[in-house]
This record gives C-alpha cells, sequence and structure tokens, in this order.
C-alpha cells in the first residue's frame, strides 16, 4: 500500500493545470529526500500506417531528408502517486509521509523551485537529506 500525497495538509489526487510538484519525503529513519516530479509525460509515436491519428493525440511532423514524417504526440500520467524518489538511496526505504511542497506551472518553473528549496534547505551539508547532488554539478562532501 502506498502513501498518499497531501498538500498543505489535505490529501492531494488532481494534477488539474499542472506541469509537475516539489516535494519532501521522510522515512522511517527521520531522513528525507527533497526532489521534483512531473505529473504527465509526452510520447512522441510514428504515425499508424492507416494515416489516422491515434485517439487523444495531436499530430506533427519532421523534415527527414527532404520527406515529412508524421508523429502523435500522446500525454499520459507519469507514477506520480507511488513515486518515492529518484536515488538509489531510497530504493530499500519506507516512507512514513510524502508532502507536495509546491505545485509548478511548467518545467522551468519546476527546475527553478526544486533547485531553490535544496540550496535553501542545505541538502548537501546535513546528513538529514538523502540527496546526493544538486543539478548534477554539486555533490554531497565534495563543495568546497
Amino acid at each position: 500500500m502506498s502513501i498518499p500525497w497531501t498538500y498543505k495538509g489535505q490529501p492531494f489526487s488532481d494534477p488539474a493545470n499542472n506541469y509537475g510538484f516539489i516535494y519532501l519525503v521522510t522515512f522511517e529513519d527521520r531522513t528525507k529526500y527533497l526532489g521534483k516530479k512531473d505529473f504527465f509525460k509526452s510520447l512522441k509515436l510514428p504515425a499508424l500506417k492507416s494515416g489516422k491519428p491515434r485517439p487523444d493525440s495531436f499530430r506533427t511532423y519532421k523534415n527527414t531528408n527532404g520527406k515529412r514524417v508524421y508523429y502523435d504526440i500522446i500525454q499520459k500520467q507519469t507514477n506520480w502517486q507511488s513515486y518515492k524518489g529518484s536515488s538509489a538511496a531510497v530504493t530499500d526505504r519506507t516512507p512514513i509521509s510524502k508532502e507536495i511542497i509546491a505545485l509548478a506551472q511548467s518545467k522551468r518553473e519546476l527546475t527553478y523551485l526544486e533547485t531553490k528549496l535544496l540550496f535553501t534547505n542545505s541538502v548537501l551539508e546535513t546528513d538529514e537529506y538523502l540527496n546526493e547532488n544538486i543539478l548534477g554539478k554539486f555533490f554531497k562532501g565534495n563543495i568546497v
């Protein structure tokens, strides 16, 4: 059984018009993981041979060697309900709470908010957080 996400103290279940969210997961040993997650992902699939667009998709094309190649773009929901983090450090841990800290309307806003909160909470400077790096450029134990 997966622990439900909460937002502002209330259960959260509807991503509605949001691109993604910033989250804080707390584990049984009181360690934490701060990160971001998209609500939806886009799949770019080759157009069907019949020429008909797939249901709930929009058609796009790309010029390849002077030839138009068509694709269908489909939006699918990610596994955000059961998600607990992207780090290998969280794989074997059991979460006791999963909290949505902020909702973002775009990919750029989501990355900005995550980076801001990671630095603000000093996740690389304490053992309280399981985060090992920020943006793949700043690493725990190798800051100065």
